[in-house]
């Protein structure tokens, strides 16, 4: 059979695809693609994140199947247009990482008119798209076997330009495997599903395709890192054995699980940890359940740093009904856990709930700009997202940040904080260029300025 599988693009202005500033290899349709080619079946890829503009359109006449891949609700209006342009397709089915969340009935309530949504892990149902299955598909049961991506199946531009916008890190499927039976709430995944080692042969397989393309770091995308420890220990020697470094984010019971073996780890350089519950719920909890929770983070960035391993904690802004209180109490947090680095990313709500309250999809993403969830104006959540990032990532000093601009174009003036909204790139990422115009001004909270060590 003859497929083709499409990536669209992040997000457009107009006619115009906007190139993202930093983008990862498609390793999930790609894996798809050559888990195709293993039975047989011819597959053309063709990826627009970083084309100009959309074709006019796509004759699908040839083909036995159109497979798009849709990873976010912010790819939502860009494949609509895309698929909107799909000319003679006679079984169209959409795939990605939103299609855990959501299915049929809602893609096609968003005017996406597709024959099937395959809601999970693509290499499991592969069978189903050969008979052309109909509806949500569902896999029975996972295969531990996934097949490298092939990154050949793109041009030599694309695959260049997934290459120097990742600061040449791979994204690969790694010891954690496939599945989840966790529920963080920092995680939109929710797999609640057993979990399914991947088979070491072809992850050994990929790390040796990424080494082939220049890249020099590995992004380890399991949900949990350290699952099993001594997966996770196989890993770190494949990778090292190919003179590569890798990184990865877990849980802090899995950390403190896996704190005899540590320091055995050779090519490990960071482990990222979700601080998922912020001041508002941790103060809801009795005493003795918010001192275990506080406690279990502390012990597992300190576990870390004593192995030589750098530690990222994941916290989320904009949390639905949020005040200036939670924020600071979250900095308070922070600095006693003691992490290595801070990540922030914006509150985003489930696809279905999103969808429900007719939010604009193209606004939605974790660095983009708050939805407007926190009961303070989105101008100050981003401020102390600019804090947290100045911080952590760019050593400020408590006492002097508030009083200087930075690299970002955050503006401290007289003990307030100012910041335009539309100091922002068109793509709305907040990494990208910042252009200080004093138009909105908000006080900082009077205790601002307390030391964090």
């Amino acid at each position: 059979m003859n497929y083709l599988l499409i990536n669209p693009p992040y997000v457009m202005c107009g006619e115009s695809v906007i190139s993202p500033e930093a983008a990862m290899l498609p390793a999930g349709p790609l894996a798809i693609a050559a888990s195709l080619r293993e039975r047989g079946h011819q597959v053309e890829f063709k990826d627009y994140v970083f084309s100009q503009a959309l074709p006019p359109a796509i004759d699908a006449t040839k083909y036995d199947g159109v497979l798009l891949a849709v990873h976010t609700l912010r790819n939502i209006p860009t494949a609509k247009r895309l698929l909107a342009r799909v000319q003679g397709a006679s079984y169209v089915v959409a795939g990605g990482n939103l299609c855990s969340e959501i299915g049929i009935t809602d893609f096609r309530s968003l005017g996406l008119q597709v024959d099937a949504v395959v809601r999970g892990y693509g290499h499991g149902v592969l069978r189903e798209l050969e008979l052309k299955i109909t509806g949500d598909i569902r896999a029975g049961r996972v295969d531990s076997r996934m097949p490298p991506a092939n990154p050949d199946l793109l041009d030599d531009a694309t695959r260049l330009s997934y290459w120097s916008r990742s600061s040449a890190r791979y994204p690969i499927i790694g010891p954690g495997g496939f599945g989840c039976a966790w529920s963080c709430n920092y995680c939109t995944a929710k797999m609640l599903s057993k979990r399914i080692e991947r088979s070491l042969a072809d992850i050994e397989r990929e790390v040796k395709i990424a080494r082939t393309h220049g890249y020099r770091e590995i992004w380890c995308v399991d949900n949990l890192a350290f699952a099993d420890r001594g997966l996770a220990c196989e890993f770190d020697s494949i990778i090292e054995k190919e003179g590569l470094k890798w990184l990865g984010m877990t849980r802090a019971e899995t950390v403190w699980a896996t704190r005899n073996h540590l320091g055995h780890f050779r090519a490990l350089t960071d482990i990222a940890l979700g601080v998922e519950a912020p001041a508002r719920q941790l103060r809801e909890l009795n005493r003795k359940a918010r001192h275990n929770n506080e406690e279990l983070l502390r012990q597992a960035f300190s576990l870390l740093h004593q192995a030589g391993i750098s530690s990222t904690a994941f916290v989320m802004l904009d949390i639905p009904g949020s005040q200036d209180d939670d924020y600071w109490a979250l900095i308070e947090l922070l600095s006693r856990i003691r992490p290595g680095n801070v990540s922030w990313s914006f509150y985003n709500p489930p696809a279905s709930q999103a969808i429900g309250l007719g939010i604009d999809l193209a606004q939605t993403g974790f660095y983009r700009w708050p939805l407007g969830f926190s009961v303070i104006p989105d101008t100050r959540v981003v401020q102390y997202a600019m804090i947290i990032t100045g911080t952590w990532w760019m050593n400020w000093a408590p006492e002097n940040f508030f009083r200087e601009s930075n690299e970002f174009g955050v503006e401290f003036d007289q003990g307030e904080i100012a910041q335009d909204t539309n100091a922002r790139s068109v793509v709305g990422d907040l990494w990208s260029i910042w252009d200080y115009r004093p138009a909105a001004r908000f006080p900082i909270a009077p205790h601002v300025g307390r030391s964090l060590s």
